[in-house]
């Protein structure tokens, strides 16, 4: 009998210990559930809040809105006018990329074809691309006697193209 109460014992003891660890676990997940749900729950009321408000989306602002806009007709004008701003600069840069490529184009055409070759013989040149230089100092000094006759020609070039 006595072998048969011991038994008894080691088999409650797997059970126990269960028991407390999903006690432990449920003390440590319940406040993480908790604290989930009552954020939920503001960020919802803030979102309702802001919804019956119709104010501007704009830091500070209290203005209305603009009707379908989230920002008042003050935030939205300088909205657009940033938009409009930022595609004036875009378009004046690409309008001095062509102009440049045009310049390199008339280069081209008048002594250096695109394949590095002088049209007057078959000498081959180094394209310095002007682009990658701050200064003509620095592109003529790498392009004068290799891409243009002299110095001088490399410095005209590179103003030109940059200009």
């Amino acid at each position: 009998m006595t072998e048969n109460k011991h038994s008894d014992e080691n088999d409650n003891r797997p059970v126990s210990k269960i028991k407390d660890r999903i006690i432990g676990i449920m003390i440590l997940v319940i406040p993480w559930i908790l604290i989930i749900a009552w954020g939920v729950n503001e960020f919802r009321q803030n979102e309702e809040k802001a919804k019956k408000k119709n104010e501007c989306f704009e830091k500070n602002c209290h203005e209305q809105k603009v009707k379908g806009e989230i920002y008042c007709s003050y935030h939205l004008w300088q909205a657009d006018q940033a938009f409009k701003q930022h595609e004036q600069e875009l378009a004046d840069r690409n309008k001095k990329v062509n102009e440049n490529k045009k310049k390199v184009n008339s280069y081209t055409n008048s002594g250096i074809t695109n394949t590095g070759k002088s049209k007057s013989n078959s000498k081959k040149y180094k394209i310095n691309d002007p682009m990658d230089y701050d200064s003509p100092e620095d592109y003529a000094d790498d392009a004068g006697g290799v891409d243009f006759e002299d110095w001088d020609a490399a410095y005209d070039y590179w103003e030109d193209i940059m200009d």
